[in-house]
């Protein structure tokens, strides 16, 4: 039997697409576990408000007591980049950004299966995985 030009055309590509999405290691590694973002509230007696989305899901409004935690999981979309975005806010001020984040250098900084968030007073810190060290990200904005 012989292979027509075509085929050979698409088994190759095929076989250059699955190469190359299985040498991206950082999603590779993440990609069947779930991951799990936390935000924690680190006010001595304030609620943080977070409201957390991604183009697919909506986690509506949380209330955060303070030291307490709000935290979900999910597992990396394949051929979409995986993107969850938060509005947190309280009295003292306001915050916008990226809470997770599938691109290889947010992966790279916070970790591939948990990333942690921490609000107080000076606004939203984020965890340097490797250094295991909170940097801060977003200052609060008045609101």
């Amino acid at each position: 039997m012989k292979i027509k030009p075509c085929q050979s055309y698409v088994s190759m590509f095929l076989l250059i697409s699955l190469i190359f999405l299985m040498s991206q290691t950082l999603v590779t590694d993440s990609l069947f576990d779930k991951i799990r973002v936390h935000v924690v509230n680190r006010f001595q007696n304030e609620t943080l408000e977070i409201h957390c989305k991604s183009m697919d899901d909506d986690l509506g409004l949380h209330h955060i007591p303070a030291n307490q935690e709000f935290n979900w999981h999910f597992r990396i979309a394949i051929f979409k980049k995986t993107l969850f975005f938060c509005d947190t806010w309280w009295r003292g001020g306001k915050a916008s950004f990226h809470a997770f984040s599938a691109e290889e250098g947010f992966l790279k900084f916070s970790g591939d299966r948990d990333c942690m968030w921490r609000g107080n007073e000076d606004g939203m810190s984020l965890l340097d995985y490797h250094h295991q060290q909170y940097h801060l990200m977003h200052r609060w904005e008045s609101s």
